[in-house]
């Protein structure tokens, strides 16, 4: 186990991976929807068809967002795209309501780490992490069953 994770380390590649998951042994959760995991698994590899990846890739002409109010990324379409502002809400709740149930007193601090992988906060237990990416997903799946 320790050879692989310092091979993960130290690694050139896979860097916005090892940002949400820095450790080799932790335990995914992956949900049952096959659509919904795939688009759950290219957003944790950086890997998706939001226009930012896109562009990078030269497949866009642009990374502004369809909405027009930003740069489409993962943060951008998790937190900020006006086009699932209805969706977002009860994500947004769940989350809220796992922080404060964690006893956590200050705001959470939103980022894609948060959504995308809670275990690596070591803040929540088993059970809230399942809480949280349970509402991902469904927030992913909401979106349209866009293919990320």
């Amino acid at each position: 186990m320790l050879s692989w994770q310092l091979r993960w380390n130290r690694s050139t590649t896979g860097r916005s991976t090892h940002e949400l998951i820095p450790k080799v042994d932790t335990k995914m959760i992956f949900p049952k929807n096959r659509c919904v995991s795939i688009s759950y698994v290219r957003l944790l590899l950086n890997d998706t068809t939001l226009k930012d990846h896109q562009h990078r890739l030269g497949l866009s002409v642009t990374k502004v967002c369809d909405c027009n109010h930003g740069i489409e990324d993962e943060y951008h379409f998790l937190f900020e795209c006006c086009r699932y502002k209805e969706i977002r809400k009860q994500l947004i709740h769940v989350v809220q309501n796992t922080w404060s149930e964690a006893g956590l007193t200050c705001s959470p601090t939103w980022s894609v780490e948060l959504l995308l992988m809670p275990s690596c906060l070591d803040i929540f237990t088993n059970k809230q992490c399942q809480v949280i990416l349970s509402a991902t997903f469904e927030f992913i799946s909401k979106s349209g069953g866009r293919r990320l």
